[in-house]
């Protein structure tokens, strides 16, 4: 066998091996991205569990150490996106918490179909950010229907956020004559800018059927 061989076969033993270790290579790295991406999406769900709780805590403070009777979290869609002009628009409580004497709204405000006053309202708060509605100065509709059985006299009513999925705002209902207090409004606002928070970190948190 002359040196010429020799050389060959070296080159070839190298080949070999390196088509040998090429889909090992592969079959550990196709398993550690899947160990990653399943412990991404374990983390994920980690935050969504976190923020719902935080969302809560948000609502129950509120109503707590304000004299809100209620708070609700609402997700306005015209059926599959952002609400735009021209399309029917659907409103839907996602999170609430209220009084306990109060009867839960949740169930009775759930892809609810809005009028036009509805929709001037939610276009008021694109623009203003917050807004308050005073139930006896609403017009005829489903919401001042449902205020006037709960009791409420007012709401305020804060823009949380809005993608191309949906607008998400909070609404704070009141019993009583009197608007609320600097501290109460103050307080307001940290728990909005928390929600602010949370739907930029994860919008998909407020999306439930």
């Amino acid at each position: 066998m002359d040196i010429a061989e020799i050389t060959i076969t070296k080159d070839t033993w190298w080949v070999s091996l390196v088509a040998l270790t090429i889909p090992l290579i592969f079959k550990y790295a196709l398993e550690f991205y899947k160990t990653w991406l399943k412990n991404r999406k374990v983390q994920r769900l980690k935050r969504t569990f976190s923020y719902v709780t935080d969302i809560y805590a948000g609502l129950k403070k509120a109503r707590q150490e304000t004299r809100a009777v209620r708070a609700a979290v609402l997700r306005a869609t015209n059926g599959g996106g952002i609400p735009v002009p021209g399309k029917p628009i659907y409103s839907s409580i996602v999170y609430e918490d209220e009084e306990e004497d109060m009867v839960e709204a949740r169930s009775r405000w759930k892809k609810q179909e809005v009028d036009n006053g509805y929709a001037q309202v939610l276009t008021s708060l694109f623009e203003q950010k917050k807004i308050l509605l005073k139930t006896e100065e609403l017009p005829p509709s489903a919401l001042k229907n449902l205020y006037l059985a709960d009791g409420i006299t007012f709401s305020k009513v804060f823009y949380i956020g809005a993608d191309e999925k949906a607008l998400i705002y909070v609404s704070f209902n009141f019993k009583c004559e009197e608007m609320p207090t600097t501290e109460e409004r103050d307080l307001l606002r940290g728990i909005v800018n928390d929600f602010r928070n949370i739907f930029r970190e994860n919008s998909d948190v407020y999306v439930v059927d």
